[in-house]
C-alpha cells in the first residue's frame, strides 16, 4: 500500500542518517584515542583514560537518568511540549553537576594532576548539555540534523586535537579543554536548530522525579556494565598508569567494529519487536538469528586479523616504534573475550526487542559481580593479559545468564508476546527508543564520547516484565 511504503521509506531515511550520526561519532572517538595514544607518553595517556573513564560513567548516569526520559517523553510532545522537557532536563544536568564534579575533583586529586580537574568538569558539563540537545533533536527523529552538531563535536575534535598534536604542544588540560570547547559550540549548534527557548519553568523538579522512575533500570544495568570496565583500569593503576594505557590501547583496537553492531541494533530491535508482536518467541528468535548471521559476516573478519596478525594490526593504528607492540597476547585475548560478548549482544537485543529489560539487567548484573570476583586477583597477578580474562568472565557469566533467561522464555513463549512495548508506544517513540538503547549503550563505555564504545546494548528504558 502507497502509505506503508512512504512509512517504510521514511524509517529507511531516518535509519540510513541515524548510522550516518553514529559513523560520525565513533570514527570522532576512535581517531581521538588512536591519536592520543601514538603521541602521549604511556603515563600521560594512562592517567587520561583514567579521568576520562570516570566522566564516561558519570556520563552514563546522565544518559540514564536525564537523557533517556527526555527521548521518550519528547517522542510523544508536539514541539512545544519537547521544548519543556528539554529546558527540565538541562536543569536536571545542572543539579547533577555539583556531586559530579566532587567526584571528578576527587579523581584528579588522586592521580596527582589537581591542575586537570576544572577543563575535565567543564568538559562533562558541555558534553552533557551537547548530549541532552542532541536527544532533543532525535526524539522528533531530526538524525540528519543532529549530524552536523554531532560532526562538529566529534570530528572537531579529532581535527583540532590533531593540530596542536602535529604541533607538539598537546598535553592533558588541552585535551579536556578541546572537548569541552568542541561540546559547546556544537550544543549551540544543536539548540539553535531545536529552535530552545531559554525560560524557567516551575515543575522541573517534578520531571526530575518522573525521570527517575522511568529511568531507574537503565541506571541499575549500566552501574552493572561499567562496574568491571572501570575497576579493571583503576586496579592496573596500582602498577603504574602505563598498564593502564596499553590496556586501553588494546580496547581502542577491539572496539572497532562497535559501530557495526549499534547499526544493527538500530535496526534489529524493532524488528524483533514486531515479530514477537506478530508470531511471540519463535518469531522473534528467527529474526535474532537472520541479523545476527549478517553482523558476524562483518564483525568476524575483523576479530580473525586480529587474533592472527596482532603485531601488523598494532603496528599499522600505533606505528613502528610503538611500546604497545608488545601486547600481542593481550590483543588476542580481548578478541576472545569480545566474540563471547557478540552472543551477549544478540541476547541483549532480544530481550529489548520482547520488552524485558529486567533480564537484561539481571544478566548485566551476574556479568559484573563475576567479573570484578575474578577480575580483581587476575589483574593484581597478570596485569593486562589477566584483565582481558577478567573481561572474558564477564562475558561468559552474561551469555550463561542470558541463556537461562532464554530457555526460560522458550518453555513459555506466549507470556512474551504480551509483553512487547510496540502496541502502547508510538511510532515516533518505538524508533527513538530503539536508537536510544543501541547508541548509548555501555560494557567498556557509555554514550557517544567513548574510549572503547560498547559492544553490548544498554537498556536505557524499563518495559517490566
Amino acid at each position: 500500500m502507497p502509505g506503508e511504503e512512504n512509512l517504510r521509506e521514511s524509517e529507511n531515511r531516518n535509519g540510513a542518517w541515524s548510522l550516518a550520526d553514529q559513523g560520525a561519532v565513533s570514527l570522532g572517538n576512535f581517531l581521538t584515542t588512536v591519536l592520543l595514544a601514538r603521541a602521549l607518553p604511556r603515563e600521560e595517556y594512562g592517567i587520561f583514560v583514567l579521568i576520562y573513564g570516570l566522566l564516561v560513567l558519570l556520563n552514563s548516569f546522565h544518559s540514564s537518568a536525564v537523557a533517556y526520559p527526555l527521548s521518550i517523553q519528547g517522542a510523544t510532545s508536539d514541539h512545544k511540549g519537547l521544548h519543556k522537557h528539554a529546558r527540565s532536563a538541562l536543569s536536571f544536568t545542572a543539579v547533577l553537576l555539583l556531586p559530579f564534579g566532587a567526584a571528578v575533583f576527587g579523581a584528579c586529586n588522586l592521580l596527582g594532576r589537581p591542575w586537570v580537574t576544572l577543563p575535565a568538569i567543564a568538559a562533562l558539563l558541555c558534553w552533557q548539555t551537547q548530549e541532552t540537545m542532541r536527544r532533543s533533536l532525535m526524539a522528533h527523529l531530526r538524525h540528519a540534523d543532529a549530524l552536523w552538531g554531532d560532526s562538529l563535536s566529534y570530528l572537531g575534535q579529532a581535527a583540532i586535537l590533531f593540530f596542536f598534536l602535529k604541533r607538539g604542544t598537546v598535553s592533558l588540560e588541552l585535551v579536556f579543554s578541546v572537548i569541552a570547547a568542541t561540546s559547546l559550540l556544537a550544543a549551540i549548534l544543536q539548540a539553535y536548530q531545536v529552535r530552545l527557548e531559554i525560560k524557567y519553568d516551575l515543575d522541573s523538579f517534578v520531571y526530575s522525579g518522573n525521570s527517575w522512575e522511568l529511568s531507574r533500570w537503565a541506571v541499575l544495568a549500566n552501574t552493572a556494565v561499567v562496574l568491571p570496565s572501570l575497576t579493571f583500569p583503576w586496579i592496573m593503576a596500582l602498577h603504574g598508569a602505563r598498564e593502564t594505557a596499553s590496556y586501553q590501547a588494546l580496547l581502542n583496537l577491539v572496539g572497532i567494529t562497535n559501530p557495526i553492531l549499534l547499526g544493527i541494533s538500530n535496526i534489529a530491535v524493532p524488528a524483533v519487536m514486531l515479530a514477537n508482536v506478530r508470531g511471540g518467541f519463535h518469531a522473534a528468535s528467527r529474526v535474532l538469528l537472520r541479523y545476527g548471521a549478517y553482523g558476524a559476516t562483518l564483525i568476524f573478519p575483523c576479530f580473525v586479523a586480529m587474533a592472527i596478525w596482532p603485531e601488523a594490526v598494532l603496528r599499522v593504528f600505533y606505528g613502528a616504534a610503538s611500546p604497545y607492540l608488545s601486547e600481542v597476547l593481550g590483543l588476542r585475548l580481548l578478541v576472545g573475550g569480545y566474540a563471547i560478548s557478540f552472543a551477549c549482544f544478540l541476547f541483549a537485543t532480544f530481550f529489548y526487542g520482547v520488552g524485558q529489560s529486567k533480564s537484561v539487567m539481571k544478566a548485566q548484573w551476574t556479568g559484573a559481580v563475576v567479573g570484578v570476583i575474578a577480575g580483581f586477583p587476575l589483574v593484581l597477578e597478570l596485569g593486562i593479559r589477566g584483565a582481558a580474562i577478567g573481561l572474558g568472565f564477564v562475558y561468559l557469566a552474561q551469555a550463561t545468564a542470558f541463556l537461562v533467561l532464554m530457555r526460560r522464555s522458550a518453555i513459555s513463549p506466549d507470556s512474551w508476546r504480551s509483553s512487547a512495548p510496540v502496541p502502547t508506544v508510538p511510532l515516533r517513540a518505538a524508533n527513538e527508543l530503539s536508537s536510544f538503547k543501541s547508541e548509548d549503550g555501555g560494557g567498556e563505555r557509555f554514550a557517544h564520547r567513548s574510549l572503547a564504545e560498547p559492544v553490548v546494548v544498554i537498556t536505557k528504558g524499563d518495559s517490566g516484565e
